[in-house]
């Protein structure tokens, strides 16, 4: 999805020469990217984190594309969520994000997808996880 993919670089123009590796117009490609620059940064300043959630967001407003491929929002969770669990660093975006009531909601899903040591590490970001005594530890 080209829209996207440019949407990405115009927000996060840092990721601009960490392109070369992927289709330039794939907006999975660009998530990809982004979810790897995430992971490598040594801070996440409240700027940074603003940016991502403005991303978030229009994404969620983008209309419902033609299929997967064409698709913000599911790119935003295939391309971008789902992978953010994967990365020690990149995962404490996930309470960013993510309410914990939607990542509890959607608990089975995730597991499936990124596998319950990583969902119970992302889980664990989240300070009502540590004195909610319902709610499973990581």
């Amino acid at each position: 999805m080209k829209r996207l993919a440019e949407e990405v670089l115009r927000r996060f123009p840092e990721i601009r020469d960490h392109f070369a590796f992927v289709e330039p117009d794939s907006g999975f490609g660009a998530m990809f990217v982004l979810v790897r620059w995430f992971d490598d940064q040594p801070e996440f300043t409240p700027e940074l984190v603003s940016r991502l959630v403005d991303l978030e967001d229009w994404c969620c407003e983008q209309p419902k594309g033609a299929d997967a491929s064409d698709d913000a929002v599911t790119i935003l969770i295939l391309g971008l969520h789902e992978e953010l669990f994967e990365f020690d660093r990149a995962r404490e975006l996930i309470p960013e994000l993510l309410p914990m009531s939607d990542l509890l909601e959607n608990r089975d899903y995730y597991v499936q997808w990124v596998g319950q040591e990583n969902f119970d590490k992302a889980l664990a970001l989240y300070p009502e996880s540590r004195t909610d005594p319902t709610t499973p530890a990581g």
